[in-house]
């Protein structure tokens, strides 16, 4: 794939086959990509959530309720069985709990999961539990599937740890296995027979079946009449994900505003002279569309913007990057009219505007997830859409120099550094983040190269890929931006 889709080479060095990236910066803009949803998945993480006291005094944990519940039934909750196999058997009467899983109050492991979709989606609780994405299936009712298995799985966990059985085969050979049925009756009890029905189909994966065989996306493991449950992959994949992707669901795929060119909007227009959204044109038979078109100071800017989900495998990579190849082909067939003297006297006339438009162009590619920032694709840069608008609203990125700046005096404090050189943005701004790489340099300074090794009898597989450092990535803003320090 890496080959045949993003042009990486094959080079065999006596025992070392080597994978190569076609250009340094394209493998360093997919690591960080990776990365940085890394750190952002961390920053929304359960752990960061429950430092909170306001959080988690208004949202209970699932896993705090499941190890006071082992506390108070304990063993009576489990057998161990000797058939087929010896392996222990769950036992709870999930009716008792109902109120506890059946419920449309969140959990705070839940809050972390609507964060990550508010980030990623631009969509807020009301289209979580309203929208369906697969026949009559929200989003909510996903998370309720996983608040279940997720409650198992620390019970068990529970039950494990306090028998210390966690090295034994007797662990392993526990994976819960339902028959069909049952799970059916099991899922039925918490959200009703039809969605019951429709998130077993959903979820189910059979050998008979066309589907890649994608645990994270199809978890229920038919087996004949049997269902296995892996309940380590229900509790900690990112189902909600998984079904947008295996769906093809698309929240703005019906509504004529795309979310991106939204924040845009909200970011953008208050600092800009001349403001045009989905702006079309047609000059001497020659026709297109410009997402978002700003004037600021004396720059035209213009952005083309793509949303499509965090990709997990090269497929759906390759599927990111076909948007990026696309959105540079839309900039630079504007750029190559715009050179034209009629035709920005066309377009100042278009958007009716007394003063002529500015000749400087910058063009940029708006993504909706993080990967590929800081790549240029035919000479037009890709930012991400949440880190480009908080330079444009804030002018500023903040850093938790926990572990970094005060690593010896172990305390956390926030540092702020500014990226305006005033106190209010100005169109050199906005062209050293964009075409300068201001931000970006700091990132790729950060990278150290590593060689990925797989061993294979008398020779070693060897991609070449990056390693991040955040704190030479700290020491990088330290050096070129000035910043503050808040406790």
């Amino acid at each position: 794939m890496l080959v045949d889709s993003f042009g990486y080479t094959v080079t065999q060095n006596d025992a070392k086959i080597i994978i190569k990236a076609p250009d340094p910066k394209f493998e360093m803009t997919r690591c960080l990509g990776y990365i940085r949803q890394s750190m952002q998945e961390r920053a929304n993480s359960f752990e960061s959530l429950s430092e909170l006291s306001e959080i988690t005094e208004k949202y209970p944990s699932i896993l705090e309720f499941s190890k006071t519940y082992y506390q108070n039934f304990q063993d009576s909750i489990f057998k161990i069985i000797d058939s087929p196999l010896k392996r222990i058997v769950l036992e709870i009467q999930y009716q008792t709990l109902s109120e506890f899983l059946d419920t449309n109050s969140l959990f705070l492991e839940e809050e972390m999961i609507l964060k990550q979709l508010e980030s990623n989606l631009f969509i807020d609780f009301q289209k979580v539990n309203k929208i369906p994405v697969s026949q009559s299936l929200s989003l909510f009712d996903i998370i309720k599937v996983q608040r279940l298995f997720a409650f198992m799985l620390f019970v068990l966990t529970e039950y494990i740890d306090s028998n210390k059985l966690f090295k034994s085969k007797l662990f392993w050979r526990s994976m819960p296995v339902l028959q069909a049925n049952q799970l059916k009756d099991l899922l039925a009890s918490f959200l009703g027979e039809q969605k019951a029905k429709e998130i077993f189909e959903l979820f189910t994966w059979r050998l008979e079946s066309k589907k890649i065989f994608d645990l994270q996306t199809y978890p229920f493991i038919n087996v004949e009449d049997w269902i296995l449950l892996p309940l380590g992959i229900l509790t900690n994949s990112d189902l909600c994900r998984n079904v947008l992707q295996s769906t093809k669901f698309r929240f703005d795929s019906e509504s004529v505003e795309d979310p991106i060119v939204l924040e845009m909007e909200r970011c953008l227009k208050p600092v800009s002279s001349i403001f045009e959204t989905n702006l079309k044109y047609s000059f001497k038979g020659v026709k297109g569309e410009v997402d978002v078109l700003a004037v600021v100071d004396n720059c035209l800017f213009i952005f083309e913007c793509k949303n499509s989900l965090h990709p997990c495998n090269l497929f759906e990579l390759r599927t990111t990057y076909d948007y990026i190849q696309k959105a540079a082909a839309q900039l630079t067939h504007f750029q190559d009219l715009w050179q034209q003297e009629p035709f920005r006297t066309y377009l100042a006339t278009k958007i009716k505007t007394q003063s002529p438009l500015p000749s400087q162009l910058c063009s940029c590619i708006v993504m909706g997830n993080r990967m590929f920032s800081g790549l240029r694709e035919q000479g037009h840069s890709v930012r991400p859409i949440r880190e480009l608008c908080y330079i444009i609203s804030k002018g500023e990125i903040l850093l938790n120099s926990y572990n970094i700046y005060d690593k010896d005096a172990g305390k956390k404090s926030i540092i702020q550094f500014k990226l305006w050189k005033e106190d209010k943005l100005k169109a050199e701004d906005l062209l050293a983040y964009i075409q300068e790489d201001s931000l970006h340099k700091c990132y790729f300074n950060s990278l150290s190269r590593i060689e990925e090794t797989i061993k294979l009898k008398n020779k070693s597989l060897v991609k070449e890929s990056y390693a991040f450092s955040p704190e030479r990535f700290f020491q990088q803003l330290v050096d070129n931006f000035s910043f503050t320090e808040n406790q």
